[in-house]
């Protein structure tokens, strides 16, 4: 697929988004949705090693954007912002986009939070995420964060996957069935650890182990 017809589909994605995300803030008497991609999860708080990074779902479903601390500001019939946490350590940097369709899609923002917090309208908006801390630091409420019923009628949303996601669930699939070939092909030719068919995967699918949807 091109650029361009991937760009096209990925428009129309957003444009399904825009007007089904307008329905439900409405429905619940909300201006704004904060969706925060999600906090750096250490993995000992004796060191300072990180956990790959899992964007919120609701964060992945607008951008395909793998990087901790990025907020996304919806509002109803205007451009989605993005607002990006600049990356300030020495070892770590983001890793390499895939694809960078999604840019032009997004009022972008950086250095994040401060910015953030002073101009989007508390009171009449909600907060998605599982970072309790940042949610408080932005002056939301805990009754703002993830609420129940605004978090089942998105679920809904999410659950009619647009010609974007279906191209993106074919891609995937694809990728995915060449690491299982494969292995299966090695598999039929003699006996091999778990691990050497893991590694027989990885190589096939050109990925590390954190990239894969599932553990292997």
């Amino acid at each position: 697929m091109s650029d361009s017809e991937l760009l096209n589909l990925y428009t129309a994605h957003l444009a399904k988004l825009g007007e089904a995300y307008g329905r439900v803030l409405a429905a619940n008497q909300l201006d704004a949705l904060v969706i925060h991609s999600g906090a750096a999860q250490r993995q000992s708080r004796f060191d300072d090693q990180y956990w790959p990074h899992k964007p919120t779902p609701y964060f992945a479903h607008w951008c395909p954007l793998v990087e901790a601390d990025a907020f996304l500001v919806i509002r109803p019939g205007q451009q989605p912002a993005l607002y990006r946490t600049a990356e300030s350590s020495f070892w770590d940097s983001p890793a390499p986009l895939e694809s960078h369709h999604f840019w032009g899609a997004f009022e972008v923002v950086v250095d994040s939070r401060d910015k953030l917090s002073s101009c989007v309208p508390a009171k009449t908006a909600a907060f998605i995420g599982d970072d309790e801390e940042t949610c408080t630091a932005l002056g939301f409420a805990a009754s703002q964060a993830n609420p129940p019923k605004l978090m089942a009628e998105l679920d809904v949303v999410r659950a009619h996957k647009s010609d974007y996601e279906r191209h993106c669930i074919g891609r995937a699939n694809r990728i995915a069935a060449t690491g299982h070939r494969a292995v299966a092909e090695r598999f039929a030719t003699g006996e091999y650890s778990e691990l050497s068919l893991h590694l027989t995967y990885l190589e096939a699918t050109n990925q590390d182990s954190w990239q894969t949807p599932y553990g292997n």
